[in-house]
């Protein structure tokens, strides 16, 4: 649509963050059938140019195309120690949308119980849950309402 344009734009645009941010945010519902979409986000999530808030919005605006393999792949790419702990942290908390999955499931067990860093071991443990927390539902706008999303651009 003309909408998810206008967004896409201002993600690829060198705007202010917070519209970057914003934009993130409204891609979210049009990340879940639209691989363009998603691709975008996680190209945004690993641009070393972008701005850190706006990489973190990106990956957290990912829950809802977590169903698809490559958005996954991409995502546990960035569990790597090799990235920011910001991203790191926000990509394991995502992968419990896809803990379902054996490899996931490994992945997240390894830095569970293997990962130097204290806050990523708890990510992972996290992320293990079977459930989303309370907390968890508002981080990645997710309503409460049974797999309703929050439309930013409601």
């Amino acid at each position: 649509t003309e909408v998810r344009k206008v967004l896409a734009d201002f993600l690829k645009e060198d705007s202010e963050p917070a519209l970057q941010k914003a934009a993130a945010w409204g891609l979210f519902s049009a990340a879940t059938d639209d691989p363009q979409t998603y691709r975008a986000l996680i190209s945004t999530a690993k641009d070393s140019a972008a701005a850190l808030p706006v990489r973190e919005e990106a990956l957290i605006s990912l829950f809802a195309a977590m169903s698809h393999p490559d958005a996954r792949d991409a995502v546990a790419d960035l569990t790597q120690n090799t990235w920011p702990k910001s991203l790191r942290q926000i990509a394991i908390l995502l992968l419990q949308a896809a803990n379902q999955d054996n490899a996931i499931r490994k992945t997240l067990h390894d830095l569970a119980n293997n990962d130097p860093d204290i806050d990523v071991r708890l990510a992972a443990i996290e992320a293990l849950r079977p459930r989303l927390s309370e907390e968890r539902i508002r981080y990645f706008h997710l309503s409460a309402y049974s797999g309703v999303f929050r439309d930013p651009l409601e």
